[in-house]
C-alpha cells in the first residue's frame, strides 16, 4: 500500500484538502465506503473510492481530539481502515509543527517517516499558496 500524508500545523488546511480530493474522486470513481464522519469538530472523516482500478482510502484526521491522544494514534488508525479495506493508496493527515518529527517521542523517526510515507508539506498557515500544487502531486500519485 503506497501512503500519502499531507503534513501540516493544526488549522493548515490538512483536511479541507483531502476533502477536496475525495469530492473530486467520488464524482468520477465509484464510492465504495462513504464517508464516516469522526473528529472532534466532526469535519473529519474515513472513506474508500475506487478510481482507476485503485482503491484508495481517505482518513483525514490529523490533530488529536484531546490530551488522551497521541498523533501517530490517527495515522495507524489511517493504516488499520485501508488495510482491512484492502486499499492501494491511503491518505491521510498528520498534524506536525515546522517538520520537526523530534517533537514527538512515540517512535523514531525513521519509523515515522516509513509510516507517512510520502509526505506533502503544507507550508504556509492556509492552503491559499500552494492547494494546487499539492493537488496535482497527489492525483500524480493516483494514476
Amino acid at each position: 500500500m503506497e501512503i500519502i500524508t499531507v503534513t501540516g500545523k493544526d488549522g493548515a488546511g490538512k483536511t479541507p484538502l483531502i476533502s477536496d480530493i475525495y469530492d473530486e474522486l467520488k464524482n468520477i470513481g465509484k464510492v465504495e465506503i462513504p464517508m464516516k464522519i469522526e473528529g472532534k469538530d466532526k469535519r473529519d472523516f474515513k472513506a474508500l473510492v475506487v478510481y482507476n482500478n485503485k482503491r484508495i482510502a481517505f482518513c483525514s484526521i490529523g490533530d488529536p481530539a484531546d490530551a488522551n491522544h497521541i498523533l501517530i494514534e490517527y495515522v495507524l488508525r489511517g493504516i488499520i481502515f485501508a488495510s482491512k479495506n484492502t486499499a492501494d493508496i491511503l491518505i491521510n493527515a498528520y498534524r506536525i509543527e515546522d517538520n520537526d518529527f523530534s517533537q514527538f517521542k512515540e517512535f523514531p523517526k525513521q519509523l515515522f517517516e516509513k509510516l507517512l510515507g510520502d509526505t506533502v508539506i503544507i507550508t504556509e498557515k492556509k492552503l491559499d499558496n500552494n492547494s494546487d500544487e499539492i493537488k496535482n502531486f497527489i492525483r500524480s500519485k493516483l494514476k
